[in-house]
């Protein structure tokens, strides 16, 4: 079982590298790509200016995801940075970068801290808001709440609609899953924002899962444990010795 579990570590991990690496090689011909349309944009006539916006949208959107491919490579390969946070200094933050035309409603303790990776953390929490505004729209409340057990910090994030089938809850989390295979890059993302969001959590040492709300929204919720799981504490040591 520990071979098995190793070998499909390995697996995964070479797929986001595979990733990572296919997406920075893609950037240097897509920068020269809009680098020459920006050349070209000045000698258009206007019956030529709509074809070019279209190309240059499309680029746009090309570059955008490259961006969520790197991103979510690097979050899976990073070392987290453990640090004490205050969650209610943290999602002030995100919401302020991320969604500040939401309408919020938060349910956090004063002086409520956390032990985490600050990126790490306030990244999970920029692509639960981005995914939000994308599925439920920008008209819909957002709940963000925190409590703490004996071994873990909960933070859930909820919206109020549409949600999603019960059977797709854990699918939500793939890489590239989407619930309408149909959609466009402007309805339905990437299929990367909740992959990401569940990648840090467990660079971390923590947990994502999903569920739905009584109104049938939905619930994500991210478990930070209060003390360091064995393999993130390995990990820096690893790293320490490495240093010595």
């Amino acid at each position: 079982m520990e071979t098995m579990a190793a070998r499909l570590d390995h697996l995964i991990s070479g797929q986001k590298r595979f990733l990572g690496d296919a997406a920075h090689e893609l950037c240097a011909p897509l920068a020269r790509i809009r680098t020459a349309l920006g050349i070209l944009e000045s000698r258009l006539s206007a019956t030529e200016k709509a074809l070019f916006d279209s190309i240059d949208s499309d680029a746009t959107d090309l570059a955008a995801l490259i961006d969520e491919i790197l991103d979510f490579s690097r979050t899976g390969n990073r070392r987290p940075q453990q640090t004490q946070i205050d969650l209610n200094a943290l999602v002030q933050q995100v919401l302020a970068r991320e969604a500040i035309s939401l309408k919020t409603k938060l349910d956090i303790p004063e002086h409520f801290y956390v032990f985490s990776d600050e990126r790490m953390l306030g990244r999970a929490l920029g692509n639960l808001l981005r995914n939000v505004s994308i599925h439920a729209g920008w008209d819909t409340l957002v709940k963000i709440e925190a409590k703490s057990t004996s071994e873990s910090v909960e933070i859930s994030v909820k919206d109020h609609r549409p949600g999603v089938p019960a059977s797709e809850l854990e699918k939500i989390f793939e890489p590239f899953h989407r619930l309408d295979r149909s959609r466009s890059r402007e309805t339905g993302g990437s299929g990367l924002g909740l992959a990401i969001v569940r990648t840090a959590m467990q660079a971390c040492g923590g947990e994502a899962h999903a569920s739905l709300t009584e109104t049938g929204g939905l619930c994500v919720t991210l478990k930070i444990p209060r003390f360091l799981k064995e393999e993130v504490v390995s990990a820096h040591a690893a790293d320490i010795t490495k240093l010595v």
